[in-house]
């Protein structure tokens, strides 16, 4: 893992919940404030974090299901509408994601403005 996906874990393990009043279902605003946070406290729009947007199996609707989840440099996930954080290849056999689309630091608030939403947002080139 590297040091900056060791800096993210104990960030949270040490801050108080990021996202506040948010239920479980709202995978893409939940992600999407995440993102933001990172964003602003620790300005990593230079590094390989990620928003994504795919669809995992779902175990509970026993199906595949659209979702939102946030990537940190490739070695780590965080899923906050779940609560759940690993490793990268752990998350992809878990939830056997797929037809995902990221979206860099950067892009995020570009999707959101011209969209009107927090997701699921289509990739047309760049925002």
């Amino acid at each position: 893992m590297s040091r900056m996906g060791k800096a993210y874990i104990k960030y949270l393990n040490d801050a108080p919940p990021p996202l506040p009043g948010l239920k479980k279902g709202q995978c893409y605003q939940q992600a999407f404030r995440l993102v933001m946070q990172l964003r602003r406290e620790w300005d990593c729009r230079d590094s390989e974090t990620r928003l994504v947007h795919g669809k995992v199996f779902s175990p509970f609707f026993k199906t595949v299901i659209d979702h939102a989840w946030v990537r940190l440099n490739n070695d780590i996930v965080m899923d906050p509408s779940q609560g759940w954080v690993g490793r990268t290849e752990e998350w992809a056999r878990i939830s056997r994601c797929q037809d995902m689309q990221e979206f860099t630091l950067d892009e995020v608030p570009h999707y959101a403005l011209r969209t009107g939403h927090y997701g699921p947002w289509v990739r047309e080139g760049r925002p």
